[in-house]
């Protein structure tokens, strides 16, 4: 191969890596005009509550980060000396990215299960154990950058072996997406025969998973679903591993990232509007209570959890008769005098 083709080639590489990472990071900022006014009306109205100010660490930590990175792709001055800097800003980055997500997710579980310690413990351990594995992989691992026809962008190489060490990150969210995913659907699963209806007994746990809004991997608008994160996650690992140029090794974590912050943010969006809690409103509130009525921070004391919630059997029966029509058929309504308690 000459030296023309050869550029020709590593250009036509360069080019296809420079438009992934605007893919990525166009679908993070077209979904953040989307949903912009949402976050007005249900974040910017309580700014001071701490789910709050949780959704704005992970919105715009991203959000202003992607920014440093689109500057690095396309007007930092490409070199060795120039971009190793940017490399490692780069992985830091995305790395960060990944534990927020991963923390927020493990306070809206804990809320989840009642507060519950056990989970707390478990799940903290398990993150820490992965921050600590991602940042020493990261330390041994060596990105090249790629040599570039030209004068400006930075992009890294990753040969077999540091592809295998970079990717742990990865994995590790992978495979915690996953347990997260089983930990609701056991919840899911739980509830559907904690409520003291019968009709209610009869909803799938797709249904109480749709109605409640939790799910990491089925997010409730219909946009996009919490399994299309789990299966960049997955593709993107892959690609470390089964890429044939080692240009195009991890050229898929923007997407990844961006998608694990859109749609964390999509998720705590939903909250607020279920209840002021947001990210830490109980799970009965979700089930069964009215978006304007009052719900309990889940880590306030648990008897002030204990509430009787009427949930009017007549308009479950109505809804029932016209389940084609409703997408929640088990909202209360208006008390008809028979009523059922239902235990936070």
């Amino acid at each position: 191969m000459d030296a023309t083709t050869e550029n020709y080639s590593l250009g036509t590489k360069l080019h296809a890596d420079s438009y992934l990472y605007l893919f990525a990071f166009t679908f993070l900022y077209y979904d953040h005009l989307l949903t912009f006014d949402e976050e007005v009306r249900y974040i910017w109205s309580r700014p001071n509550h701490f789910s709050s100010r949780l959704f704005f660490v992970n919105r715009y930590f991203s959000f202003l980060g992607n920014i440093v990175i689109l500057l690095s792709m396309f007007f930092a001055p490409s070199g060795p000396s120039s971009c190793h800097p940017w490399e490692e800003f780069q992985q830091f980055f995305h790395a960060s990215v990944q534990i927020i997500v991963a923390i927020l997710l493990t306070m809206r579980v804990y809320a989840l299960y009642g507060r519950d310690k056990r989970v707390a413990i478990a799940l903290t351990g398990i993150i820490v154990f992965g921050v600590g594995a991602t940042a020493v992989s990261l330390v041994f691992s060596e990105s090249t950058p790629a040599p570039s026809v030209f004068p400006i962008g930075c992009h890294d190489v990753l040969d077999l072996k540091n592809a295998a060490l970079v990717s742990v990150g990865w994995e590790l969210v992978f495979i915690y997406d996953t347990l997260l995913f089983s930990m609701t659907i056991f919840k899911a699963y739980q509830a559907r025969f904690q409520l003291r209806v019968k009709k209610l007994e009869k909803l799938s746990i797709f249904t109480i998973m749709i109605r409640d809004g939790k799910s990491y991997y089925f997010h409730r608008e219909s946009y996009i679903t919490h399994s299309t994160m789990a299966l960049t996650n997955l593709v993107n690992v892959l690609t470390f591993y089964v890429t044939g140029s080692s240009l195009f090794r991890g050229t898929l974590s923007p997407f990844a990232s961006c998608t694990s912050v859109t749609l964390m943010s999509r998720l705590m969006l939903h909250l607020h509007k279920i209840a002021e809690q947001g990210l830490y409103v109980v799970h009965g509130d979700t089930l069964a209570r009215p978006a304007n009525s009052y719900s309990p921070d889940a880590f306030t004391p648990k008897e002030n959890h204990r509430e009787n919630l009427d949930i009017s059997v007549g308009e479950i029966v109505e809804s029932d008769d016209n389940e084609n029509q409703s997408n929640f058929p088990c909202v209360a309504g208006p008390s008809t005098g028979k009523s059922t308690s239902l235990d936070v």
